[in-house]
């Protein structure tokens, strides 16, 4: 199924608004998702950091594949890095930081800063790691705002070696 135009727009105002939003609200304990989304901002690179990633996803069921929108369980999820290192097959990158966001379906809102992480990717399109064929594997760690200590993961899997536009990105949120 292909998104009208004035869907993508409305993905991209609630996801903002859900990112900014977040700021401003903090709940706690034991919490879980799986999220599907998209990277929508390859960011700006200077020298060998690249900054302002972005990045939209959806909540749905526990799955270890891409869902599409229509899947959802009703929550939203964002997150923004900076990173240093090489993109791409047989590359990998240093998460340098970011800020992410997590609206459960209930209205509970999460958010915080990623103090680190990495990105890697397959040495070669027919080789896996975890995610598929050619699919990058991630990890970051997450904390919650205001508190700098850490809170939780968020791992998965990016899609950006196939030719999707935009490249796909799955996986879950974890807080302790």
């Amino acid at each position: 199924m292909r998104l009208k135009t004035h869907s993508w727009m409305w993905i991209l105002i609630l996801t903002v608004w859900t990112f900014i939003g977040s700021q401003f609200a903090l709940a706690h304990g034991d919490h879980q998702t799986d999220f599907s989304g998209w990277e929508i901002f390859l960011g700006v690179t200077h020298g060998n950091v690249t900054r302002g990633v972005i990045f939209v996803c959806w909540t749905h069921e526990l799955s270890e594949n891409w869902l599409s929108p229509a899947q959802t369980d009703g929550g939203l999820c964002s997150a923004r890095i900076d990173y240093q290192g090489s993109t791409g097959i047989g590359g990998s990158v240093e998460v340098l930081g970011g800020r992410w966001s997590w609206q459960a379906a209930d209205g509970t809102t999460h958010s915080g800063r990623v103090p680190n992480g990495e990105v890697v990717w397959p040495s070669a399109l027919n080789v896996s790691i975890g995610c598929g064929n050619g699919v990058a594997r991630f990890a970051a760690d997450i904390s919650l705002s205001p508190k700098p200590v850490a809170a939780g993961e968020i791992e998965g899997c990016l899609d950006d070696a196939h030719g999707l536009i935009p490249p796909r990105i799955w996986g879950s949120i974890t807080l302790n």
